[in-house]
C-alpha cells in the first residue's frame, strides 16, 4: 500500500494554513462591507418610516433607545398614528455589530445619562430634532455597555453612502469625531444621523 508520508502531509497542511491566513483579512473586510450595506438599508428604512409617521401624526416619533418599544411598530398613543410603519425585520433592535439601533426624538433624554435632558433643535422650530443612533450599547443593557462598537472603516463606509464621508461634518457624524456643532457629542464606535 502506498500512502502519504508525514512530510507530505505537513507540506499540504502548511500550504492550506498560509492560504487561509492570506484570505482571512479579505474575508473579514467583505463581512464588514456587507454589514455596512445592511445597516445603510436599515437607516433608509428608518427614514422612510419616519416620513410616514410624521405625515400621519404631524410630529416626530417618541424617543427610542435601549429598552422602550419602537413607535414605528407599536402605537405610542399619539393622535393620528396609523402604523405599523415598518416591521421588526426591516428595523431590528440591533445593528450587525450587536449595538442598539434607536433615535432621539420627542421626550426622553436625548443624550443618554448626560445632562441636559433636552433634545437638540437645530432648526429652532420648537420641536426636538430626529437623530438616528447606531449605538455601541447592546439593546436592553445599561448605557455604558459598549459591547456593540462599530469599526471605524465601517462607519466611514456608511458615512460615504449616506453623506459626505467625513465623520466630523455633515448630517452623519460619529466615532467621537463629530458633535453637530456642540449639540450632540458622538461616542467611539457609534454613528448619529441627523434627520431634523
Amino acid at each position: 500500500m502506498k500512502g502519504y508520508t508525514l512530510i507530505e502531509l505537513l507540506v499540504v497542511t502548511t500550504i492550506i494554513l498560509v492560504l487561509t491566513l492570506i484570505m482571512l483579512p479579505w474575508a473579514i473586510g467583505r463581512i464588514d462591507v456587507a454589514n455596512a450595506n445592511k445597516t445603510v438599508a436599515i437607516i433608509r428604512e428608518v427614514r422612510r418610516a419616519y416620513s410616514l409617521y410624521r405625515i400621519d401624526t404631524g410630529s416626530n416619533p417618541p424617543w427610542f433607545h435601549l429598552t422602550n418599544e419602537n413607535p414605528f411598530l407599536v402605537d405610542p398613543g399619539v393622535a393620528g398614528w396609523r402604523g405599523p410603519y415598518s416591521n421588526e425585520r426591516s428595523i431590528p433592535r440591533s445593528h450587525p455589530w450587536k449595538g442598539a439601533i434607536g433615535w432621539d426624538g420627542e421626550g426622553g433624554d436625548c443624550i443618554v445619562g448626560s445632562p441636559p435632558p433636552t433634545c437638540p433643535d437645530r432648526d429652532n422650530n420648537g420641536a426636538s430634532d430626529f437623530i438616528i443612533i447606531l449605538d455601541d450599547d447592546r439593546p436592553g443593557t445599561a448605557p455604558d455597555n459598549d459591547e456593540g462598537k462599530i469599526h471605524r472603516r465601517a462607519l466611514l463606509r456608511m458615512d460615504r453612502a449616506l453623506d459626505d464621508g467625513d465623520l466630523s461634518t455633515g448630517s452623519v457624524q460619529g466615532n467621537a469625531e463629530g458633535d453637530f456643532g456642540g449639540m450632540r457629542q458622538t461616542e467611539a464606535g457609534e454613528l448619529a444621523i441627523w434627520i431634523f
